[in-house]
């Protein structure tokens, strides 16, 4: 079975994901960071997408960015986090 991530789980779109990857049969693991799993993830990690190790995504074949941020301050947010991504996952065969 093919495990997924999925980061800002939470989120209204990152939900819709972690509904769809799980019923075509994927292992989807919701990472954000409030207390309560909102995603619908049977797994869950409370972590702020900037906390994000290596490590903590060592084993997913894929990771799916649901970081999403909607007022003008917070948009430089959305290359600093992707990038922080990409960094984590370079050099892996886990695809984002």
């Amino acid at each position: 079975m093919k495990k997924i991530a999925v980061v800002a789980a939470n989120g209204r779109a990152a939900q819709k994901v972690v509904k769809e990857a799980q019923s075509r049969g994927f292992e989807v693991t919701g990472f954000a960071r409030e207390d309560e799993n909102k995603s619908g993830a049977a797994a869950y990690i409370k972590k702020d997408i900037m906390e994000l190790t290596k490590a903590d995504l060592t084993g997913f074949d894929a990771v799916v960015d649901g970081f999403g941020a909607w007022k003008d301050e917070d948009q430089p947010m959305h290359v600093k986090t992707s990038q922080h991504l990409c960094d984590l996952l370079s050099g892996t065969d886990t695809r984002l």
